[in-house]
């Protein structure tokens, strides 16, 4: 009994044994069956993404499905419901199958340096108070409005000169020999101008522009005006960047524009009197991107904007956005954020300018906008071109005819002296000490290009009993500093540092405030 009551137990206990290695086996051929089938779908998922590449490239290439036709690379889905009245959202929408990386071909302020550019002269000066910029590209039918509108703008070229205007020409042809056809057409008419440093010819290489071949194309727009606009954006941000450290303000114009009579006195007294306020823009007409004045501080941070957003928007557009963007915030209503936007973009009237040219850059494109505000002629008052504090002007320089140093210093005429001695000089003293930031002294003139001062210093002193510092040197015939901080000053001081053999023309004396 007992030795069978051990045989019981002893079976009990083996039954029990191998229920547990049976279990153990089929919970590891279980995960082992796991892992296999997992291995199995990943295998079966990578070779369906191969195979849905090689119909993604056979589709891009040669699209033969009933619902879609290509052209160009272009996938087009045609509209499915026409006899439908419910407008298919899809209907005529374009998608570009280029990878990610080459879909929108940025460009960023760094891209550009100056040995990307042909410069005519080669060596600029800087120290400008105003800067226009004109872009100019060749018509389809040859039309040629570039020197008719450089006649207009230079109608008094002795103001033009006395507010230290600088032009920019852009030439936007890619083709290279446009850029020396511009140069020789505007040399031959206007070699002074060049040579005194009040034009200057800007020629992009070609390799500064990104390809807009295969990219996304926006707006619904048509692939030759897409690419017009965008290259257009491309042609007014290349100009900025270059025309940034040139002036105080830039001025945005066009190759097919006249301007009024006067119409420098009136730009810079606009600019003048509201050149301590808070603003972003001055529009000098109604029109597009014609007449819009910037500081030359705004230069670079619009232009970066333009580079970034090209593709999307025409430039007008996008002057507007980056306006909303400096003064309106999300969820603030439409009508505060266009108060908003109205007190950084001012309006002159009436326009100073009018588009004249009908012949578009981008061919069968005729344009007829005009800005009805234009007046051709306007009345200019007898003020001088720039105001300087009320003061007492001496001066030791002898002088030529009645071209004293107080008519220049009043903005009206011009110091001519036939005679310059070591320490002759000119003094003048405020009636009040004035808080100013700089000064701008420029002498010679396109007639008289030589008698530039050699070697000049300006001084200044800040109270009557103290001595005169040092401020700056003229360079080139021009003496100029400026800075953003002011300082007190009781009186300014130009003194000649030797003797010169030439004449001595002072066109320019004004005080920076």
């Amino acid at each position: 009994m007992r030795k069978r009551f051990v045989y019981l137990i002893g079976t009990l206990m083996l039954v029990s044994f191998v229920m547990k290695l049976t279990a153990r086996w089929d919970s590891e051929n279980r995960n082992v069956n796991l892992l296999f089938e997992l291995q199995q779908m990943k295998n079966s998922y990578i070779n369906a993404t191969l195979e849905l590449d090689k119909v993604r490239g056979k589709l891009s290439v040669n699209t033969t499905h009933p619902l879609i036709q290509t052209k160009s690379n272009t996938i087009v889905i045609p509209d499915i419901n026409k006899n439908n009245n419910n407008k298919d959202p899809l209907q005529n929408t374009k998608f570009n199958h280029k990878k990610p990386g080459n879909d929108h071909p940025f460009v960023l302020l760094s891209d550009i340096s100056i040995d990307k550019f042909r410069i005519i002269p080669e060596k600029g000066r800087k120290n400008y108070k105003f800067v226009f910029g004109i872009p100019t590209i060749a018509r389809p039918h040859k039309e040629k409005y570039l020197l008719e509108t450089l006649d207009s703008l230079l109608k008094d070229p002795a103001s033009f000169q006395e507010l230290n205007i600088l032009i920019i020409i852009f030439v936007a042809d890619m083709e290279t020999d446009r850029c020396t056809s511009v140069s020789n057409m505007v040399t031959e008419k206007h070699r002074e101008l060049i040579d005194g440093g009040f034009i200057e010819i800007l020629c992009p290489h070609p390799n500064l522009y990104p390809s807009l071949d295969n990219v996304r194309q926006t707006l619904g727009d048509p692939e030759d005006r897409f690419k017009w606009r965008s290259k257009q954006n491309l042609d007014f941000a290349f100009l900025m960047w270059y025309a940034s450290g040139k002036g105080e303000y830039y001025l945005q114009l066009e190759d097919d524009i006249i301007a009024s009579e006067g119409y420098t006195y009136h730009l810079n007294s606009y600019v003048d009197k509201v050149k301590n306020d808070f603003w972003f823009l001055i529009h000098f007409t109604q029109l597009g991107f014609i007449g819009k004045l910037l500081k030359g501080n705004d230069l670079l941070s619009f232009a970066q904007y333009l580079l970034l957003f090209y593709m999307n928007q025409p430039c007008d557009w996008l002057l507007y956005d980056y306006g909303r963007g400096l003064v309106c915030y999300s969820g603030l209503d439409e009508k505060e954020c266009r108060s908003l936007l109205d007190s950084v973009y001012l309006m002159h009237t009436p326009a100073l300018f009018q588009h004249v040219g009908t012949v578009s850059s981008l061919g069968g494109k005729i344009q007829n906008l005009k800005d009805p505000t234009f007046q051709e002629h306007l009345a200019l008052p007898k003020n001088p071109i720039y105001s300087n504090p009320p003061a007492v002007v001496t001066s030791t320089f002898s002088i030529y005819l009645h071209n004293t140093a107080n008519i220049l210093y009043e903005g009206v005429g011009m110091l001519w002296s036939d005679k310059v001695l070591e320490g002759n000089h000119i003094i003048v003293e405020f009636l009040h000490p004035q808080e100013l930031k700089g000064i701008q002294i420029r002498s010679g003139n396109l007639d008289n290009q030589e008698d530039t001062f050699e070697n000049g210093v300006v001084e200044f002193k800040r109270a009557m009993n103290e001595e005169y510092e040092y401020w700056c040197d003229f360079t080139d015939g021009e003496a100029f500093i400026y800075s953003s901080e002011s300082k007190l000053i009781h009186a300014i001081r130009v003194i000649a540092i030797e003797s010169q053999k030439h004449w001595l023309l002072i066109s320019h004396f004004e005080c920076l405030n």
